[in-house]
């Protein structure tokens, strides 16, 4: 997925999360996100699924986070119902989710 990391990406997120990061992301997800990004429950994207993740990379890895913080209505709720997550830990489980369980 380099690709996303050319095109997308602001340089703090370059980097390969470090495993705490990985840790932390990997549990957020399977607390708030598995149930419906695992399923696809009203159309959300698997963790690792190239085409669903670039469609929604081309608008913006920005959009992405904005989307994810503040939900988007009926589909999504805000932060993902993860209200104790910081931002910075929603764009970890964000990376994770991009880029599947294995890490890219």
């Amino acid at each position: 997925y380099g690709d996303h990391r050319d095109l997308h990406y602001p340089l703090r997120r370059q980097r390969q999360m470090c495993i705490r990061d990985r840790s932390k992301a990997s549990k957020i997800y399977m607390e708030y996100c598995f149930s419906c990004h695992e399923f696809g429950v009203n159309g959300a994207p698997a963790p690792g699924d190239k085409e669903a993740w670039d469609a929604r990379l081309s608008q913006g890895r920005e959009v992405l986070l904005r989307n994810t913080i503040f939900g988007m209505p009926p589909m999504m709720p805000p932060r993902g119902l993860c209200e104790a997550c910081s931002d910075s830990e929603l764009d970890d489980v964000l990376d994770f989710m991009i880029h599947g369980a294995g890490g890219a």
